[in-house]
């Protein structure tokens, strides 16, 4: 009887694991993009795109000074690192034609530039300023007896 004893424990300890396992995980599903449908009796009036034609908001003339003093700035450097490239590159013909003369290599199309090409920075040009003229207002007549 000893046996029988230890097996109705066990038996009910398994019943009871089953019951308490969780189902398998079903298969993900991607939801379906919301529809909004309007009510009965209402028509159905799609959404109006923005307006794409709306004119960009009007900058003040300080704005645009500073814009333009940004871009000069900006120019300003571009023509300080296109000197420093040029120089680099008269470097690099330099040493170059160098070694092509050591080695007896005479090619005129190899020589450096003459020193008759500039590459001197373009002058920026200023806004000019305009003088304040007063206005020319004519005098006021005078009634003669006042």
């Amino acid at each position: 009887m000893r046996p029988r004893a230890l097996l109705v424990p066990a038996l009910l300890v398994a019943a009871s694991g089953l019951a308490y396992t969780q189902p398998a995980p079903r298969p993900a599903q991607v939801p379906e993009p919301a529809r909004l449908i309007p009510p009965p009796g209402v028509p159905f009036t799609p959404p109006r795109p923005a307006p794409a034609d709306a004119p960009p908001a009007e900058k003040s003339l300080d704005q645009l000074l500073d814009r333009l003093e940004a871009l000069r700035a900006q120019k300003a450097e571009l023509e300080r690192q296109e000197q420093e490239v040029v120089k680099e590159i008269r470097r690099k013909v330099e040493r170059q034609s160098d070694r092509l003369q050591r080695l007896g290599v005479n090619d005129p199309l190899l020589s450096p530039p003459s020193p008759s090409v500039s590459f001197a920075p373009a002058v920026i040009p200023t806004v000019p300023s305009v003088p304040a003229v007063p206005p020319v207002v004519p005098p006021l007549p005078t009634v003669p007896g006042q």
